[in-house]
């Protein structure tokens, strides 16, 4: 069994962003993937010659938040206001469970379509914080599991690489021995294994 495979599947968040605010989304984007987010960033998922419209439309489909990143430059950009509107009538309808407004610099009165909904401000606070409320509200959203670690899958690839290739398997979930593996593991890893693996399937 490989290990992705123990792993409760990610929320996933599609950011709504103009390009000029890359420098911050790419990093927004990269905190939330090692915080056990999946995400839908456009620069990662288009690729040449891909239809825009489509690929947009797709990854909106596939996400269960809507994150949108408010700036002076974005907040008079078409498009993303498109995106807002998509989302609302997709929050609306059950299609998504939540939008999550940041806002990374003053920029003034906001769209009256984001009135409903509290805005996370990233520029007048620490940004770790800024981030865990986010990560908070994702997670509490989705109703998924938070990671009691951002390295557990980490930690157990590399235990597994340490170990005798071509032996058996210690799979401590299923309380039996697995042929054929690529690597083997003590009870004293299993152990621990299974420890970790509980803590992260019931925290949140």
């Amino acid at each position: 069994m490989l290990i992705s495979s123990l792993m409760p599947p990610p929320p996933k968040v599609f950011i709504s962003h103009y390009e000029k605010d890359a420098a911050f989304v790419e990093q927004l984007a990269s905190d939330l993937r090692s915080r056990g987010v999946g995400v839908w960033y456009s620069p990662w998922e288009i690729m040449p010659g891909d239809s825009i419209p489509a690929k947009l439309e797709l990854g909106l489909s596939q996400c269960e938040v809507f994150l949108i990143v408010l700036s002076k430059a974005s907040l008079g950009r078409p498009w993303v206001l498109t995106e807002l509107n998509t989302a609302i009538v997709r929050l609306q309808s059950g299609k998504i469970r939540k939008i999550i407004p940041v806002r990374i610099e003053e920029c003034g009165d906001l769209p009256a379509l984001l009135a409903p909904y509290l805005v996370q401000d990233f520029h007048n606070q620490p940004r770790e914080r800024a981030l865990d409320r986010v990560v908070d509200s994702i997670f509490e959203a989705t109703g998924s599991k938070v990671p009691v670690a951002s390295g557990l899958e980490t930690y157990l690839q590399r235990l597994i690489a340490a170990c005798e290739p071509k032996a058996r398997v210690y799979t401590p979930l299923q309380g039996a021995h697995a042929p054929n593996r690529a690597a083997a593991l003590d009870d004293e890893d299993g152990a621990e294994i299974e420890v970790l693996l509980r803590r992260a399937f019931s925290r949140r």
